[in-house]
């Protein structure tokens, strides 16, 4: 995403935009699974749910940050260089973490006979 922000060429631009949605689009597919894998039968529905409403949200956010920036002067690459910064701090807030406070136990599976 910062990447893609800060390119002039069309054609690096088509290249870095075609990767971004190769690897991203993986998150929304392994989410689920790991949702539906990992979340507690009662809170396996609310958490697709938030899931599915992040994803909207986060491009609502994206489309005003983008319209706002432009309108009032600002490149197009300030939405993304901005979403790679807020990003790159979530990522340092996981890294920073405890990691009792992300430990999960998988469920145990049934015996079988």
């Amino acid at each position: 995403t910062g990447l893609f922000g800060s390119l002039q060429s069309k054609a690096s631009m088509f290249v870095a935009k075609f990767a971004m949605g190769a690897t991203q689009s993986l998150q929304g597919v392994w989410g689920t699974v790991w949702t539906v894998t990992m979340a507690p039968p009662d809170c396996k529905t609310m958490w697709l749910g938030l899931g599915g409403v992040s994803a909207g949200v986060g491009n609502g956010i994206g489309t005003a940050v983008a319209g706002f920036s432009t309108a009032n002067g600002l490149p197009y690459s300030f939405a993304f260089q901005l979403q790679a910064a807020v990003l790159g701090l979530l990522w340092l807030a996981l890294l920073l973490s405890p990691p009792r406070w992300l430990a999960t136990s998988l469920p145990s599976a049934p015996a079988s006979s």
